[in-house]
Formats: structure tokens, sequence, C-alpha cells
């Protein structure tokens, strides 16, 4: 009799046990179903380039307030330190390469409204010095992913790049064969961002995306400074503090609104 006592008691602990293990997976399963239903948010920030307002298209001919033609065949630019609402999403280095590479972030982050956005126009100081191999594969900075927009280490990244050809006989007849092409780097010219409010749309209900605008119209007629692109055509290597390249800067990084 006693020995059939110890047996029912020992299966009724096997069946409280059994009910324990089992209410725990049930448990477990519905953490792991609710951790992995949880939705993603991304977050973008597109640079969309105008033409006297109108968006543009590389390669295609617009024309200025001075009736001068331009087609332009590249328009890009690196940020650093890109910050947007104190950290609500960073990246260290972003290349804008129109048509190649639209945005300067996207990231799984979690912004519907963009009240802050600071960034270097241009490349610091110290990732401007790394060798740009040493990046991630994946990274903008990589020199496998700057489209031949390096000097060497020594002067570093072509922070802006504004290529193409003009048409400047005004005749009537499209005849784009000036060429033109700024290109501005070195520490010196490093310049810093700061953005308010900037406009953002909600692509589906997981992605937000910001929008800055590049007005070329304003890189070559500046509010203060007027680029003759007949006489002023070519900035490269040399010369990053003369007066073309801190014109070409200057409409640049006023032409960069949100």
């Amino acid at each position: 009799m006693l020995s059939l006592i110890v047996i029912l008691k020992k299966d009724a602990m096997k069946s409280i046990i059994t009910s324990f293990i089992f209410v725990g997976l049930i448990l477990l399963s519905s953490c792991k179903e609710r951790v992995d239903t949880t939705p993603n948010h991304y977050f973008q920030i597109k640079v969309v380039p105008l033409f006297n307002g109108e968006e543009m298209e590389l390669n295609t001919g617009y024309t200025g307030v001075d009736n001068v033609g331009y087609k332009f065949e590249r328009i890009a630019f690196f940020a650093t330190n890109l910050n947007a609402n104190n950290n609500g999403a960073t990246k260290e280095g972003a290349l804008f390469n129109f048509e190649k590479n639209d945005y300067l972030y996207k990231g799984k982050n979690l912004v519907n409204d963009l009240l802050e956005l600071q960034f270097f126009l241009g490349v610091n100081y110290h990732l401007n010095h790394q060798d740009p191999t040493v990046f991630g594969n994946d990274e903008d900075l990589n020199i496998a992913n700057v489209d031949g927009l390096h000097w060497g280490w020594d002067p570093g990244y072509i922070f802006i790049a504004v290529e193409g050809k003009a048409d400047t006989l005004m005749d009537g007849q499209e005849n784009y064969d000036h060429s033109f092409v700024y290109h501005v780097g070195k520490d010196v010219n490093l310049r810093s961002m700061s953005f308010t409010n900037v406009t953002t749309k909600e692509i589906n209900d997981s992605t937000h995306c910001a929008y800055l605008y590049l007005e070329m119209h304003d890189f070559f007629y500046g509010s203060t400074d007027t680029i003759h692109v007949n006489s002023e055509h070519s900035i490269h290597e040399g010369g990053q503090m003369d007066v073309l390249a801190q014109k070409a800067l200057n409409n640049f990084e006023k032409s960069l609104t949100k």
C-alpha cells in the first residue's frame, strides 16, 4: 500500500513538473512572438537637386538667367558627423553622388519629425587623413565607393564636385562644348551645416524620409557671387584657397537648403 502511495506521489510530481514546463514553453513562445512582431522603423535623408526650382536630371540642358546653357555630368558632396535630432540618427561619413547615391542617410531609426539636422560639408580632419581603404566595404568613405573623389592621403577627399558642359554662345543652337569642373576640398574648407524643422514625409507605415534641396542655379548665380563659366570653369587640387574655389564653396553651401 505504501509503495502505491509513493508511486502515485511520483506520478503527481511528474505531472506538475510537466505542466510547469508546458506553461513555460507557452510563455517563452509568446515572448518570442512579441519580439519578432515588433515593427521596424526606417529613416532616410534624401537630397533633391534643382535648377531654378525644377527637379534635375544629369545630362539634361538647363538655362541660366543670362541664357547660358548647362548640362551637369556629376553633382556630389561629402557630409561627415551627420546628426539628426541629437543622435536620433547618426552617420560618420556620407556621400551624395547624384543618380548613384541620392541619400545621405538610410537607417533603422524612428524619426517622425526632423527638428534638427547637423553635419560638416566635407570630410573632417580625422577621417580626411585616414587610409581610405580601411573603411568597411559598405561605407561611403571606402575608396572603392567614392567614384574617384579622392586626391590621395595628404589632401584627402574632394568635398564638393560639380562637373559638366556649358553652352556659352547664346546663338539659339545647342552647343555644349565648354567643359566645367569644380573640385573643392582640403581641411581648411570644411563647413558646418545646420538645419531645423526639415520637411519629413511618411513613405509608408514604417518609413519616414527627410528632404534637402540643392539649387544648382544658385550655385552659378549666387546672391553675392556669380560664377562666370566661360572664364571661371576649372578648380582642381591646386588653388583651393583662390577666389574661384571660395566662390564655388560659398555658393554651394548656400544652395543646399531644407
